[in-house]
C-alpha cells in the first residue's frame, strides 16, 4: 500500500507532499491541471522511463519519493536479504537529472533497475493504454483462476514438486555425465590396475632386489675376500685368534706372579673370545655365499620389469602402489555412480508420478472453476457498459497421459482470458483490447469478482471513465468502491459518479507562479469536496443546483 508520495521539481510540480490511505482515492481537476502528471511521477518512481525534459526549469534534479507498506513477498525478501531491519515500511527514492539519467535508492541503499522492475510488480499495477497490465500476462491469469478456484494449496504443491523434479533432473544429468565419462575411462583404469596387480609389487621390493643383485653379481669377490678375512681371523698360524690366545696366556702367567696385570689378562681373554665370535660370523657368512645363476637371471629380469613399469608411468615403485590404490578407488566410484543413478532414477520416477497426479487434480479444479469464473465476470461486466459481453477463461490441458517433461511450475495447463465486447465478434486475448477505458473496465470486472479471494497491489486507473457516463459511470463508481474495501485503488476521473464514491479526494490544480505554470495537489473534504464534485457536474460555472446534486451524490456514497 502506498502511504506517502513526495514530488519535487518534476515537470510542472515544484513540491507536493501527499499522504495516502487505504480505500478508493480519486484525482480530479481541470483538463491539463496535471492529474496524469501526479500519477506519472508514481509510475516513474516505480521504474517507468522518465519523459523528455523531466526536471522543472531552474532545478538541478527532480526527486520523487514514496513510502509503502511492505507486502509479503518472496521476491521482496530476496531484494531485502542484505538488510537487517525492522518494521513494515519501504522507502523508495528516485532522482532524475536534466539529461534523463536516474538513480534509485530503496531504504537508502542503491537499487539496480532490474530489482526496481521486480519491485514494481509487487507494489503497483497501472491500468492505461501505455501500461502492460499484469492481468494481460498468462501467469497472472492463471494465478487469478487458481485464486477463484481456491486452488492455492494445490498450485503450491505442484510448484514444489516441479521444483523438486528440476533439482533431481539436474543432479541426474550431472551423475550421468560423470558416469559416461567414467565408463569411457573404465577400460583403461581396469587395464592399468590389472597390469600393476599382475606384477605383484611389494613395498621396499626394489631396494631388496638391488641389494641382492649387488651381492650375487659380486659373489666370487665376496667369497675370496671373506676367505682371506677368515684366515686372518682364525685359520692361519699367525691368525688374530692364535695371537690373541698366546697374548692372553702370557698375560695370565705374569698375573700369577704380579697381580697388577690381572686386568690386562682379563681384557685379553675377552678380546680372544670376541675374535673367535667374529671368526665364526665370517665363516657363517662364507657358507651362505651360494651363487645360483638362475636366481641372478630371475632377479635381473624382475628388476627390468620394475624399470619398465617406472618408465611407463613416470613414477617410483611406491608411487605406482599408491596409483593402484587410486585406481581401485576410481573404479569403486564408478559403481557408486551407477548405484546413485539408479536410486535417483527411481526417486525421479516417484516425483513424476506425484507431480502428474497433483497436476491432474489441479487441472480438474481449474476446469471446474473456469466456467463459473467466466459467468461471474460476464455478469459483473454488464452494468459496466457492456450490453452483451463475452468472456471466457480457457484452460488448455494436454491429452492423457500427462508428460512431466512438458509441465511447468504452474502444472500442465495453459490458461488464457478471452474477451469480446460485441455479440458475434471474435474472442481475443485481453491484451488485444484496443480501448484503454474498455480494458480498464474489463479488468475492474475481473478483479471485482476476485476481490475477496486474491491479494492485489496498489491499482492505478488513469482511463477508467473514457467513453462512459450516466448510469454506467454510477455502476463503475460502485464497483470501484466495493473493490477498494479490501484493496487500495487510485483513479483519475472526470465523472462525478466516480468521484463521489471515493474515500479520499485529491484535487489537482494548475496555477501561475513567477511567470510559469505550476501543478499542485491536496486532499480535500467537506465544502471543498462538494465544490470539486459540483465542478465535475457543471463545469467551470458551479451553480446552486450543481452543488445540491454534488451533495446528494456524496450522501449516496455507500448505497
Amino acid at each position: 500500500m502506498l502511504r506517502r508520495l513526495s514530488i519535487r521539481d518534476y515537470l510542472l510540480v515544484r513540491r507536493v507532499e501527499l499522504d495516502f490511505h487505504s480505500g478508493l482515492s480519486v484525482l480530479t481537476g481541470e483538463t491539463g491541471a496535471g492529474k496524469s502528471m501526479i500519477l506519472g511521477a508514481l509510475d516513474v518512481l516505480l521504474g517507468e522511463k522518465p519523459p523528455r525534459d523531466p526536471v522543472a526549469a531552474g532545478a538541478e534534479r527532480a526527486v520523487i519519493e514514496g513510502e509503502f507498506q511492505m507486502p509479503q513477498s518472496e521476491v521482496l525478501a530476496e531484494i531485502l536479504a542484505a538488510e537487517d531491519r525492522e518494521g513494515d515500511e519501504l522507502r523508495l527514492r528516485r532522482e532524475i537529472t536534466p539529461q534523463g539519467r536516474t538513480r534509485v535508492w530503496l531504504n537508502d541503499r542503491p537499487l539496480p533497475q532490474d530489482a526496481l522492475l521486480k519491485l514494481r510488480e509487487i507494489l503497483a499495477d497501472f491500468h492505461g493504454q501505455r501500461e502492460q497490465q499484469s492481468l494481460f500476462k498468462p501467469s497472472c491469469q492463471l494465478e487469478y483462476l487458481d485464486a477463484f478456484a481456491g486452488a492455492g494449496e494445490a498450485a503450491r504443491k505442484v510448484a514444489e514438486l516441479y521444483s523438486r523434479r528440476v533439482s533431481q533432473k539436474r543432479e541426474l544429468e550431472r551423475l550421468r555425465a560423470s558416469l559416461t565419462t567414467h565408463r569411457k575411462d573404465r577400460a583403461l583404469l581396469e587395464y592399468q590396475l590389472q597390469e600393476i596387480e599382475r606384477l605383484g609389487l611389494g613395498a621396499g621390493e626394489e631396494e631388496e632386489i638391488e641389494a641382492r643383485l649387488v651381492k650375487l653379481e659380486n659373489a666370487e669377490k665376496l667369497a675370496t675376500d671373506a676367505s682371506r678375512l677368515l684366515a686372518i681371523l682364525s685359520e692361519a698360524d699367525s691368525s688374530l685368534v692364535a695371537l690373541g690366545g698366546r697374548a692372553r696366556q702370557t698375560a695370565a702367567a705374569i698375573a700369577l706372579i704380579d697381580r697388577d696385570l690381572n686386568e690386562v689378562a682379563t681384557e685379553l681373554g675377552d678380546i680372544a673370545s670376541r675374535l673367535k665370535d667374529l671368526a665364526e660370523q665370517v665363516r657363517h657368512y662364507l657358507d651362505g655365499l651360494n651363487f645360483e645363476e638362475a636366481e641372478l637371471s630371475r632377479l635381473r629380469e624382475r628388476r627390468g620389469l620394475l624399470w619398465e613399469m617406472k618408465r611407463k608411468h613416470g613414477l617410483t615403485v611406491e608411487q605406482i602402489l599408491q596409483r593402484a590404490g587410486e585406481l581401485k578407488r576410481l573404479l569403486a566410484e564408478g559403481q557408486t555412480l551407477e548405484d546413485s543413478c539408479r536410486a535417483l532414477e527411481e526417486s525421479l520416477a516417484g516425483t513424476d508420478r506425484e507431480l502428474t497426479e497433483a497436476a491432474r487434480r489441479l487441472s480438474e479444479m481449474r476446469h471446474v472453476a473456469a466456467r463459473e469464473f467466466s459467468e461471474s465476470v460476464v455478469e459483473t461486466m454488464k452494468p459496466l457498459g457492456f450490453s452483451h459481453p463475452r468472456f471466457e477463461v480457457r484452460v488448455e490441458t494436454p491429452p492423457e497421459p500427462l508428460d512431466p517433461d512438458k509441465m511447468t511450475a504452474d502444472g500442465a495447463d495453459r490458461v488464457s482470458f478471452l474477451f469480446c465486447a460485441n455479440p458475434g465478434g471474435r474472442l481475443a486475448p485481453l491484451g488485444e483490447i484496443a480501448s484503454g477505458g474498455e480494458s480498464s473496465r474489463v479488468t475492474l470486472a475481473i478483479r471485482s469478482v476476485l476481490s475477496e479471494k486474491a491479494e492485489y497491489p496498489l491499482m492505478v486507473y488513469d482511463e477508467m471513465d473514457l467513453g462512459i457516463s450516466g448510469r454506467v459511470a454510477d455502476q463503475v463508481g460502485k464497483a470501484l468502491h466495493r473493490l477498494a474495501r479490501r484493496h487500495q485503488v487510485i483513479v483519475v476521473t472526470h465523472l462525478p459518479q466516480i468521484a463521489s464514491r471515493a474515500d479520499h479526494h485529491l484535487a489537482v490544480y494548475k496555477s501561475t507562479r513567477d511567470g510559469g505554470a505550476e501543478t499542485t495537489a491536496k486532499f480535500i473534504s467537506g465544502d471543498e469536496r462538494v465544490q470539486a464534485v459540483a465542478a465535475l457536474i457543471a463545469g467551470a460555472k458551479v451553480t446552486e443546483k450543481s452543488l445540491a446534486s454534488a451533495s446528494e451524490l456524496l450522501r449516496q456514497k455507500g448505497s
